[in-house]
């Protein structure tokens, strides 16, 4: 994949077991609770911020989600596709056009990743990349199903 770099900022990390263990309303879907969960974690100062935000851009490519620093190129943070568990974008109450990345880990930890971007136009693309190569790790692995192996040869 020769995906863009989409520019952006690294704002924030938080473990949220207990908010997609527990689940507070039966009625809400995850992405509004992590939503409603980073909207009053934000109005109590109480998100896990990074030091200052990272200016950072993100690539998609067919293993998953690479998070980089701008400035020196090295690579924050890799999300393997098999390791995201939700992807969403939402517009905070300052204006400003957020991503949340829930990504599980082999010790069956949740981590949030929260990202803020220049645009709206920057969301959406970087949710049509992911879409897109979920699209395609399905279709790789549908033709790896369909192979019949080949037959021994006869010498």
């Amino acid at each position: 994949m020769t995906d863009p770099k989409i520019p952006g900022f690294y704002v924030a990390v938080q473990e949220i077991n207990s908010l997609i263990q527990n689940g507070t309303s039966c009625s809400r879907s995850l992405e509004e609770k992590i939503v409603e969960h980073l909207e009053s974690s934000q109005l109590l100062s109480k998100n896990h911020k990074t030091a200052t935000p990272a200016e950072v851009f993100m690539e998609v490519t067919k293993h998953g989600l690479r998070i980089s620093s701008q400035k020196t190129r090295m690579v924050r943070l890799r999300i393997p596709l098999i390791e995201l568990v939700l992807l969403t974008t939402f517009v905070d109450g300052f204006g400003k056009t957020h991503a949340v990345f829930v990504e599980k880990s082999p010790t069956t930890r949740y981590r949030l990743h929260l990202l803020q971007f220049v645009d709206d136009h920057s969301a959406s693309l970087l949710c049509s990349l992911v879409k897109n190569a979920f699209i395609e790790a399905e279709e790789a692995s549908a033709l790896i199903e369909n192979i019949e192996p080949p037959s021994p040869s006869i010498a």
